[in-house]
């Protein structure tokens, strides 16, 4: 998995965690999926925290196996949970469970059933006002895209989270996006577009105290200064492993 990946996790699981208070570890299931996706019998009768914690738990459990490289036993319970959580008509379970499940996805390689689901749950958290979670697809999505070298599609999601983002006021988001968007235009070789974009980070970086984002980015526009001082070449970044956007 790459650190790209590792970070789209960290906002899954950071998400799928606040459903409860932490410390529950009930392993117990709920009735078997269909061949559809939702639950063939009814869950039993449970108070909202019960679920919860069984949510959370199966959560924790899910994310583990991603981060050991377990793919397909990750995938296995967050279907389960997407399953409990649409049986239950609980959009902000679902929403978190499509963000997990496009995860695994994910990390999986399987960009096309990752993309399905990021879509899907990007129609969701739309519908139901969670515009963070809006930034947050559209910005993995864009990793999703330039895994295939879809270049046009990747920089259409970022601009549209850097857009959602300056409209929500959150200045941090909007940092780490230029820094994305700065990565991207490396990678397509436009070096004095790249250069802008991490100028914008760099000055979002230090106005919102995001040290780590401004090395990142001074560290950058030191690269493309002494790029540009050299023979033209295309630079040297990797669309599959490119770091640090979110």
């Amino acid at each position: 998995m790459g650190h790209s990946e590792a970070i789209a996790l960290s906002f899954a699981a950071g998400g799928l965690l606040l459903l409860s208070p932490a410390g529950c570890r009930s392993k117990e299931e709920p009735p078997a999926a269909s061949p559809s996706g939702r639950q063939t019998s009814t869950w039993p009768a449970r108070t909202d925290g019960e679920a919860y914690e069984w949510y959370e738990a199966q959560s924790e459990e899910a994310t583990e196996h991603l981060i050991r490289g377990r793919h397909n036993e990750s995938i296995a319970i967050r279907l389960r949970l997407l399953a409990f959580a649409q049986a239950r008509h609980d959009e902000t379970m679902e929403a978190l469970a499509y963000a997990g499940l496009a995860t695994a996805y994910q990390a999986q390689g399987d960009l096309a059933k990752a993309e399905r689901t990021h879509l899907e749950g990007l129609k969701l958290v739309k519908r139901i006002g969670r515009q963070e979670d809006v930034i947050w697809h559209y910005s993995t999505l864009s990793i999703v895209y330039r895994k295939q070298t879809r270049w046009d599609e990747a920089e259409q999601m970022l601009h549209k989270a850097l857009a959602l983002s300056v409209r929500i006021g959150r200045k941090d988001g909007a940092a780490a996006i230029f820094a994305c968007l700065g990565e991207l235009s490396e990678a397509r070789g436009d070096l004095p577009k790249a250069r802008e974009y991490w100028e914008e980070a760099r000055l979002g970086s230090v106005e919102m105290l995001m040290p780590d984002l401004t090395r990142q980015a001074q560290a950058s526009l030191n690269r493309l200064t002494k790029t540009s001082t050299q023979p033209a070449t295309r630079p040297s970044v990797n669309p599959q492993t490119m770091p640090s956007c979110p």
